[in-house]
């Protein structure tokens, strides 16, 4: 494995805008930030690609009452299960190998 910085510029991500790690930092601008996102593969593009236009689908043009309605349908436990099966084993491998990566990025940015 091996940590890369997120700059679009660098040649080892992409620009993401709006994500979690800004929505944080927006909310609690007191405090000094340093995010890190690690991300794993679960399955092939093409499942991935499916599982998120039928929940793409849902959000955009289904016909639910409220947001805790729209959040129950099966599209969204399909996305959910695509980022994050329903196996205690991967679970296991990915908590393992996140710490892992965690350790190496924080070293690196401590020296």
């Amino acid at each position: 494995g091996h940590v890369e910085s997120l700059d679009p510029n660098s040649g080892g991500g992409y620009e993401i805008v709006g994500d979690l790690h800004q929505g944080l930092e927006d909310r609690y601008d007191k405090i000094e930030w340093t995010s890190i996102t690690q991300e794993f593969g679960t399955f092939k593009p093409v499942k991935v690609l499916k599982a998120s236009r039928a929940e793409n689908r849902w959000t955009q043009w289904g016909q639910y009452l409220d947001q805790v309605d729209a959040r129950r349908h099966w599209s969204r436990e399909q996305m959910l299960r695509t980022f994050n099966p329903k196996d205690e084993v991967w679970q296991a491998k990915i908590t393992h190998r996140g710490r892992v990566v965690f350790a190496t990025a924080r070293a690196d940015l401590l020296s």
